[in-house]
C-alpha cells in the first residue's frame, strides 16, 4: 500500500474499484455511490422557518401555511427522482406529507394532520425531513 501526503494534489482521472474512509473501513464502489446514495436531504422547521441541516439543497421556500418547496443545488436529470419525507406536528393526531409539485429543480410539499373524523387541516410542521434519490 502506498501513502501520498500532500496538501495540494490535483488528479484529473482516477480509476478505482473501491473507496474507503481514512481508517480503512466503510468501503463503497464508485458505481454504488453514483446510483444509490442520497443526492440531497434537508431537515427543516417550517414554524420558525429554519433549515436545521442539509446536503445538496440550495434553499427551502416557505410558500404558505403547510406548504414549502425544497430547492436543489444541482437539478435532477428528469422528474423520475424519488423524494421520501417525514414530518411531526407534535400531538396533533394523524399526520401526512403530500407531494404538491415536482420539477427537476425543486419539490413542493404540503403538511397536514387529521383535525377530526370529518377532515384535515394544513399546518406548518415543526419537523420536516426529506431525502432525495435519483440521477443528476
Amino acid at each position: 500500500m502506498s501513502t501520498i501526503s500532500n496538501t495540494d494534489l490535483t488528479i484529473t482521472d482516477v480509476n478505482v474499484t473501491n473507496l474507503k474512509d481514512a481508517s480503512g473501513g466503510n468501503s463503497s464502489t464508485p458505481a454504488a455511490i453514483l446510483s444509490g446514495r442520497a443526492k440531497a436531504w434537508v431537515h427543516y422547521n417550517q414554524q420558525t422557518p429554519a433549515v436545521i441541516g442539509s446536503f445538496g439543497v440550495s434553499s427551502v421556500t416557505d410558500n404558505s401555511g403547510g406548504n414549502f418547496s425544497v430547492n436543489f443545488s444541482t437539478a435532477f436529470a428528469d422528474t423520475s427522482y424519488v423524494g421520501v419525507t417525514s414530518n411531526n406536528l407534535y400531538n396533533r393526531g394523524s399526520q401526512a406529507t403530500s407531494l404538491l409539485t415536482k420539477t427537476t429543480a425543486a419539490m413542493s410539499f404540503g403538511t397536514n394532520y387529521e383535525l377530526s373524523a370529518d377532515g384535515n387541516t394544513i399546518s406548518d410542521a415543526e419537523v420536516n425531513m426529506c431525502v432525495f434519490f435519483g440521477d443528476q
